[in-house]
């Protein structure tokens, strides 16, 4: 199974690469990599990844607020 997850530097959902549940190994999305080709029959099979987290949002001292992935 793989999921999505959250980029740490735009706080958006990662669009370069998908997290494997089995081993948490982040896989890039390079044809040449063995582990994405998988990754994309499992998705040709009708299978879909988990929704990412959602990042926790910290409300900081001068009413401004930060993420916490």
């Amino acid at each position: 199974m793989y999921k999505q997850y959250i980029d740490a530097r735009t706080g958006m959902i990662a669009d370069q690469a998908i997290i494997r549940t089995s081993d948490n190994a982040c896989i890039p999305f390079d044809p040449a990599n063995t582990d994405y080709q998988e990754y994309l029959k499992w998705v040709a099979e009708g299978n879909e990844p988990l929704p990412a987290d959602a990042p926790i949002l910290e409300q900081t001292s001068d009413n401004t607020f930060t993420v916490q992935l």
